[in-house]
């Protein structure tokens, strides 16, 4: 396979793209993008820069097909494409989810690490134990009702004092 047919592969095949949508990701019209896949056009540095750094795709394998396509990420890096995923969309439920995740109490995340590691523990077949939800309700109202009971602005649950936004 040549250089010119990992392209079009890596666009169609691996991220399933329009030549319009992978083109805009990498700066090049459509009409450029199909001239360079039918090998009509060299690939120019800037391009394959361009296509590496915004696919991930390992430079190696774009070159030579030589090595795995995508490069691995490190958590930093899922997480700042996770962070511009949402940053598209902050209705979604992805985005209010995490908006939710950033304003709970340090006691909020402890019962919710508790609740997610007994989860991870069942075996698939066995009966969700009433005992068990009981249990985590129970401590959700107290921490809430420990932080109803804090003079107003100053919620364990959030970073932010009442009535005032605090986003910069």
């Amino acid at each position: 396979m040549e250089l010119n047919d990992r392209i079009r592969h890596l666009r169609k095949e691996l991220l399933n793209l329009t030549l319009d949508q992978f083109g805009e990701r990498i700066g090049l019209k459509k009409s450029a993008l199909s001239h360079l896949e039918n090998g009509n056009v060299n690939i120019t540095d800037q391009t394959r820069r361009s296509i590496c750094r915004e696919f991930n795709v390992n430079e190696e394998w774009l070159l030579t097909g030589e090595g795995d396509v995508f490069l691995a990420k490190s958590v930093n890096d899922e997480i700042a494409a996770f962070v511009k995923e949402l940053s598209t969309d902050n209705e979604s439920f992805k985005a209010q989810l995490v908006t939710m995740l950033s304003r709970m109490s340090s006691d909020e995340w402890d019962l919710l690490e508790k609740m997610i590691r007994r989860l991870a523990n069942l075996d698939e077949v066995a009966p969700v134990q009433q005992t068990d939800t009981a249990e985590a309700e129970a401590e959700y109202k107290k921490i809430h009702l420990e932080n109803a009971t804090k003079p107003a602005g100053m919620s364990s649950a959030s970073n932010t004092t009442e009535g005032t936004d605090q986003t910069a």
